[in-house]
């Protein structure tokens, strides 16, 4: 009896002791990975905020007043509501993205498409433990890590994300990511990766919202702060359509996917398509905006770009952008408080550069971090599947007419 209790406890340690090797070689992996982006980025810029970059100086508003939230619900008979039974249900919040939902431009039919998901889960453990014997065959070789490892690796790296990839279900191929509830609301207040928080930028479809006061709170704060990183990116009077644009390229400036692997219209392909949806999303906080003076059918703007105003924008920015643009200018300015470094950015005729710039050093981290995480949260094989599957997308846009 000793003799099977020995073995037993043999094979228990066996298994803690694969568990942490692997958990050591993935760690060492990802930070190659997050060495070799900071490499890189010392060395290059992969900027893509080229629609917004062009236009001038930027203007203010004073903080708008609350949001009316304006994202379209699927349809209780949909295939998305048909997914979201095939999952454990503690979800918060569940959403549909990017072209298997919304038709974009040059894309053809959207049910050809993967259908995108991102969960919101309040305990990624508990999550997992019970999707991992539901839906086994979801994940890749980190199943054997267990559900503790798999929300170690969602959490700690990239952009707090975990993705599983190319599901069949329904005759369509579905790619689902989870994210911890505590983390959504921190990228939406903050932007720490505006990797989430980006894609709540644009149109979504809510397949599932359970969300308290406080997760719609940071929803509104998430949307009103693109309104206004926009406003600092735009001249003093531009168009709905270079309004929504610039909204939508926020969460790609530094993508390095988009230099290689993205369409290189993908921003256009997303936005314009689906105008009345961005209106429908930005219209109530754009009436809130009390220095924008909207047309009367709110096709054009015009703001007010002195000092004052950008410096209130400047101020009321989401706290890891504005961090950012602190800190690239604390070198020639270490002996000054914070309010006098930043009334210096606004008087720049620069500062529209400097935002960029900030979003581009968030977005450049949290895309190589995610994108190296993608290697082993899909496998090898669905890797190179999903990877081809983007060239061709960017291969093609490359030989479409530019429009």
């Amino acid at each position: 009896m000793r003799f099977v209790d020995q073995s037993i406890d043999n094979t228990h340690q066996a298994s803690m002791q694969g568990r942490s090797e692997l958990r050591i070689w993935l760690a060492h992996f990802l930070a190659f990975g997050v060495f070799f982006h900071q490499f890189l980025s010392s060395k290059w810029s992969f900027g893509i905020l080229t629609t917004s970059r062009r236009y001038g100086t930027d203007f203010g508003s004073e903080l708008p007043g609350p949001a009316v939230m304006a994202y379209m619900r699927a349809a209780e008979t949909s295939i998305h509501k048909a997914f979201a039974a095939s999952v454990p249900g503690d979800v918060r919040l569940m959403f549909a993205y990017g072209s298997g939902v919304f038709k974009q431009r040059g894309h053809g039919d959207e049910k050809a498409n993967m259908l995108d998901y991102i969960l919101v889960v309040d305990n990624a453990v508990q999550w997992h433990t019970a999707n991992l014997a539901r839906n086994r065959g979801h994940y890749s070789f980190l199943k054997y890590g267990g559900p503790d490892f798999i929300t170690e690796i969602q959490r700690k790296y990239g952009a707090g994300i975990y993705f599983n990839t190319l599901v069949p279900f329904e005759n369509r191929l579905v790619k689902y990511g989870v994210i911890a509830t505590e983390d959504l609301k921190d990228d939406m207040k903050n932007w720490t990766t505006l990797y989430v928080s980006g894609r709540l930028h644009k149109p979504v479809l809510l397949v599932t919202d359970n969300t308290n006061a406080d997760t719609k709170t940071c929803l509104e704060m998430n949307l009103r702060a693109a309104v206004q990183t926009s406003l600092l990116l735009l001249r003093d009077t531009f168009t709905d359509e270079e309004l929504f644009l610039t909204i939508a390229s926020l969460s790609y400036a530094g993508d390095f996917r988009m230099t290689f692997g993205e369409d290189k219209n993908k921003i256009k392909n997303i936005v314009l398509p689906h105008i009345e949806e961005f209106h429908l999303l930005y219209r109530p906080i754009l009436k809130d905006l009390r220095m924008i003076d909207p047309s009367a059918n709110f096709r054009t703007f015009r703001q007010e770009g002195s000092p004052a105003s950008r410096l209130a924008l400047l101020t009321a920015l989401p706290a890891n952008i504005r961090e950012s643009v602190i800190r690239e200018h604390l070198p020639d300015n270490r002996n000054k408080d914070v309010n006098a470094i930043l009334t210096g950015v606004a008087y720049s005729p620069e500062v529209n550069e400097t935002v960029f710039q900030a979003c581009h050093s968030i977005v450049n981290r949290s895309s190589w971090g995610q994108s190296v995480k993608g290697i082993f949260t899909a496998g090898i094989r669905k890797s190179i599947v999903y990877g081809s599957a983007k060239v061709k997308k960017m291969l093609k846009s490359l030989k479409a007419p530019q429009s």
